[in-house]
């Protein structure tokens, strides 16, 4: 149980996940995001509604996001910027997840919904940085200094 608290507390586990969704997203999802999911609209109209997997992907891991980043949101930049993205593309993945069940607003749905997977994916761009910063840089950095005394050794 320890070990658990231990990782969930880790300030880097959120940005790993973010990263882990992307690379979910364009691994494995991706090709099976395309199938429609039909709904019966409501009595009055008894129209069909078709929902992507894709919209309700966005809605649930921005919302995952969202709750990751609440506890770290203070720490820093990258933190604050993925907590207020994830927020807004959460609001707009439940309006474009309720849009889909009104008729006559298509155009509204097609904006909502891409203004959601915008502010989604930008948050794993962020976490990408994160990443780079604070594990890739001090790594370059030892590498260099080391290629450095190579080079001024005397022979």
């Amino acid at each position: 149980m320890r070990a658990l608290i231990d990782i969930t507390q880790n300030r880097m586990l959120p940005h790993f996940f973010a990263i882990l969704q992307l690379i979910l997203l364009l691994m494995g999802v991706m090709p099976f995001a395309n199938f429609p999911i039909v709904v019966t609209g409501s009595k009055a109209n008894g129209a069909l509604k078709v929902i992507m997997p894709f919209s309700l992907w966005v809605l649930v891991l921005s919302i995952a996001l969202f709750a990751l980043f609440y506890r770290i949101r203070e720490k820093g930049l990258e933190e604050r910027c993925i907590f207020l993205a994830s927020m807004l593309a959460a609001l707009f993945s439940f309006i474009d997840f309720t849009l889909h069940f009104i008729d006559d607003l298509l155009s509204w749905m097609w904006a909502t919904g891409n203004i959601a997977t915008t502010l989604y994916l930008t948050t794993s761009i962020i976490s990408l940085y994160k990443v780079a910063v604070t594990f890739v840089v001090p790594f370059l950095k030892k590498v260099w200094k080391a290629r450095q005394r190579i080079l001024n050794e005397p022979k």
